[in-house]
């Protein structure tokens, strides 16, 4: 074995570099947070190559005089912390003294500062963690960081850098989210020598929001703001429409720093839970704020990870604070109430059970006096109005939720995003295929009254007409949600009805399914299903609600396993139960390319109104779209 020796500076420094400058976008982050420390209004950045040639950072901060210039080169030299304490309550970004030296050593670094009182600045050049030149100079106030040839004597990292269209995409990425975090500093980015963004100071945060998301973003967000105790959630939520495929969307900030937090993003997700599909993850740009030290960020190389102190608070804050804000907002766009009591007697049977294709055909055959009753009603309220405004801004495309206009400063409204446009509507829609929200404050609380099912279209979607527009319900969501709802309500009440089985049925598993169904077995007696284990990896089902008697149980009891296998094993009791009654729901749902009757449909679409969450089904597929007039009449070119 070698002998055992102390490495030399210069290959300690490399060896740092490599945990804290992984790319061209590392280097920025540093710098800009280096930046934002010290108290920058304006940063401007300029790179070349997608930052393999440059990276150069320049701030109009408070600047530092000839001795901080020397020390900031210096490893854990640092204005940040000074004692155990100051480790342990961190309220800036930076603090470890390391970034500089760290890309100092892996490249060509100039360093430009002064201090606002100064008469002169100082200019310090380190080549490869060696300083070269040291000498004063005219500058502003402020400093100006110059990262050039990264990776220079180090080939073997060069080599792995990306194409110089990747890395700046990584730089854009970056200059975006920190310009998200900091509204209050102006941001511009040079790329070549061309601007490619300038976002001026935002007064208000959603202006700055508005311009890093894009304006096709900025229509359907929604401000959150939420204080508990010694924690604060602040922010803007982008309606499930708007979900990507990856987590590129997500921007979380902890007092300030931005961060990859699994907890926080658990937490987003759970406030999101059943209004995205499988596979999708929100927009939202979230604010953190705890006292500095309830919050460790010394636990990632790069501050990309913090540790809270009270983890599960901060995850309860969060997650019900997103989904209250999501709540408030979900409504159907029609409300269906008679002008005064309605004398005639209702068929209440019809709502005391889950609704069903079986209870469709039991009043089918005449119209039920409800309907006859709304029907011969006029509405109580004012209509919406629709007409089309002269706001562009305010515009929402096809699908917008009637009754919110889109966000202005501070507000919390949304517009739906477009459905996909028929085929021959395509060109259509590439030019301008909008329609007009309503002002919040102009909606009445019990809406349009004159919904009106016209019939199917496929088979699989209920179109309907109102005074907003064409309303297409797909009946599979519809009824899924319907059917969740009161499956779940009626468990709580432990009034789900069952039905035994004459033969009881009988189904096998694998060893790992096995072991979750016997954890769950107590939660899907909840549901109505009575399993017990006959021997191994065998079950029997004993009794199912009344609802699922004509179904394969055991293909539904396995396809519950796999949904709570796929949500962790060892799901939590509320997240296994609405995991097994979401696979009820939808196993005992109308199915697409069903033919259903206008009274059918009409009862579809009431019970649809009254559920909580009406706009998506328990997978989080939307509902209901909505076409206004001013839409087709786009579409037609009528206008």
């Amino acid at each position: 074995m070698a002998p055992v020796r102390i490495l030399p500076e210069i290959l300690t420094n490399k060896i740092a570099a490599g945990e804290v400058v992984e790319r061209p976008s590392s280097v920025l982050k540093e710098l800009l947070e280096n930046s934002l420390d010290a108290k920058s209004t304006r940063i401007v950045v300029e790179v070349k190559k997608g930052g393999r040639s440059l990276v150069q950072v320049a701030d109009n901060g408070e600047g530092m005089d000839q001795d901080d210039a020397l020390l900031c080169l210096e490893r854990y030299a640092t204005s940040k912390i000074f004692t155990d304490d100051d480790l342990f309550s961190i309220s800036t970004l930076g603090f470890r003294g390391e970034a500089l030296p760290s890309i100092g050593s892996v490249s060509r670094l100039t360093l430009v500062t002064r201090k606002k009182e100064s008469p002169a600045g100082t200019k310090v050049v380190m080549n490869g963690g060696k300083i070269v030149n040291v000498s004063e100079v005219g500058a502003p106030p402020g400093t100006m960081i110059s990262v050039a040839d990264l990776f220079y004597n180090i080939p073997a990292r060069r080599k792995f850098l990306k194409t110089n269209a990747t890395e700046m995409g990584h730089i854009a990425d970056t200059m975006s989210a920190m310009a998200l975090g900091w509204p209050e500093t102006a941001f511009e980015l040079i790329h070549n020598d061309r601007v490619l963004f300038s976002w001026p100071v935002a007064q208000d945060p959603h202006d700055r929001v508005a311009d890093v998301l894009g304006k096709d973003v900025a229509p359907g967000l929604i401000r959150i703001s939420r204080k508990e105790l010694e924690i604060s959630v602040d922010g803007y939520l982008a309606m499930p429409e708007f979900s990507r495929t990856t987590k590129r969307g997500l921007y979380i900030f902890v007092n300030g720093r931005l961060v990859t937090d699994k907890l926080v993003t658990h937490a987003l997700m759970e406030g999101y839970r059943g209004r995205l599909m499988k596979g999708k993850y929100p927009v939202a740009v979230i604010f953190l704020r705890v006292p500095p030290d309830q919050v460790d960020v010394n636990v990632h190389p790069a501050k990309a990870e913090v540790r809270f102190v009270n983890a599960n608070m901060v995850h309860h804050s969060l997650s019900a604070t997103v989904q209250d804000s999501l709540n408030s907002l979900d409504q159907v766009p029609w409300k269906s109430r008679p002008k005064q009591p309605v004398r005639t007697e209702v068929n209440e049977d019809l709502f005391s059970q889950p609704f069903s294709q079986e209870s469709f055909s039991s009043y089918a055959k005449e119209e039920p006096s409800w309907i006859r009753a709304a029907a011969a009603t006029p509405p109580q309220r004012p209509m919406f109005r629709t007409e089309p405004r002269q706001d562009a801004t305010r515009e929402s495309r096809p699908g917008s939720r009637p009754g919110m206009s889109s966000p202005s400063r501070g507000s919390s409204g949304f517009s739906r995003p477009a459905p996909p446009a028929p085929d021959f509507l395509q060109s259509s829609a590439k030019t301008g295929f909008q329609g007009h929200s309503v002002n919040a404050p102009e909606m009445e609380q019990t809406g349009v009254e004159d919904l009106k099912a016209l019939g199917q279209f496929a088979n699989a979607y209920v179109l309907c007409q109102s005074s907003l527009g064409l309303l297409i319900v797909d009946q599979h969501a519809a009824h899924e949600r319907v059917l969740f709802e009161q499956f779940k309500k009626h468990m709580e009440k432990g009034g789900i009805e069952i039905q035994n089985l004459l033969i009881p049925e009988t189904f096998e598993l694998s060893h790992t399914e096995a072991e979750i169904l016997e954890r769950i077995l107590p939660d899907l007696q909840k549901t109505g299903i009575d399993v017990d284990r006959f021997s191994g990896r065998t079950f029997v089902v004993k009794a199912v609600p009344a609802m699922l008697s004509e179904a394969e149980i055991g293909k539904i009891v396995s396809e519950m396993v796999e949904k709570v296998a796929e949500a962790g094993g060892g799901a939590c009791f509320t997240d296994a139960l609405d995991e097994c009654l979401i696979v009820m729901a939808c196993h005992g749902s109308v199915r697409a390319h069903q033919s259903l009757g206008i009274q059918e449909m009409n009862a579809l679409l009431k019970q649809l109104e009254a559920c909580e969450r009406p706009s998506q089904c328990p997978h989080g597929r939307p509902t209901w779209l909505l076409w206004t007039e001013s839409d087709l009449e786009r579409a037609f070119k009528r206008k």
